[in-house]
């Protein structure tokens, strides 16, 4: 739910902004992933993963090495409000 919450406002401030940002998920068979992935115009990844509380969160290996310029980012409640408002 959690992750679902934070697709959907980045969603809404991107369109408030006018901000155009392709949107995806990315999950392997053995359960690695990120909840969402935004691709600008310019064909840059950011990937967020979205933990409730202080879980831990580190870059999955698989979406590593298919995308080494990625840029990620945890986004948990301490830090939410700085990608959705």
């Amino acid at each position: 739910m959690w992750g679902q919450f934070i697709f959907t406002e980045r969603m809404k401030l991107n369109a408030s902004r006018s901000i155009n940002r392709e949107n995806y998920f990315w999950r392997t068979y053995d359960g690695q992933g990120f909840d969402l992935i935004e691709l600008d115009s310019s064909q840059n990844l950011q990937a967020l993963e979205c933990k409730l509380g202080n879980g831990k969160a580190k870059i999955p290996v698989a979406f590593e090495k298919a995308y080494p310029n990625a840029n990620w980012n945890k986004v948990d409640n301490s830090n939410f409000l700085d990608w959705v408002l």
